[in-house]
């Protein structure tokens, strides 16, 4: 067998440690938290506060919020906002009226963002019980109308 050098045996060691730090933190995002998947979280326990567009041009809205079981696995949500662009390319950035994306909560928990009308929620090991959008500014904020979220909530009857 070869013996290897100094310099190869490094090598291999920072392989091996790489491989293992991978690992160990890949199990870690499949952890569950709070009930919750962790690999469906994004960042639920970070609140970012609310910006009050009553003073903007045009107030966008929710019309409506619909769940449909997914045939494969999980549901499709279709959220049916107006005068309201979702805009993933300007996330982070400054307030632009009548744009942002939307929060997905579910049974009071933020779960995902979401960057259109259209979103799949996995099957989960718990059941829905309730389900809340909102819309946010680019900002991250919750756009309120006078201190009132632009939210729409589906109550699961089924589930109690």
């Amino acid at each position: 067998m070869k013996k290897l050098n100094g310099q190869t045996t490094c090598q291999l060691l920072m392989i091996l440690l790489g491989v293992g730090v991978g690992a160990y933190f890949s199990n870690k995002v499949n952890d569950t938290h709070g009930g919750l998947k962790a690999d469906l979280l994004t960042h639920s326990n970070m609140h970012h506060g609310s910006i009050d567009i009553s003073q903007d041009a045009v107030i966008p809205r929710i019309v409506n919020i619909e769940l449909f079981k997914d045939t494969m696995a999980g549901w499709n949500l279709h959220i049916n906002t107006k005068d309201f662009r979702f805009s993933p390319e300007n996330a982070g950035s400054q307030h632009i009226p009548g744009e942002g994306h939307a929060h997905l909560m579910i049974n009071g928990k933020k779960v995902a963002r979401i960057y259109s009308k259209w979103f799949h929620v996995p099957a989960l090991d718990y059941p829905i019980k309730e389900l809340e959008i909102t819309l946010n500014a680019n900002s991250h904020q919750v756009m309120t109308v006078n201190g009132k979220a632009i939210a729409r909530r589906l109550i699961n009857r089924e589930s109690e």
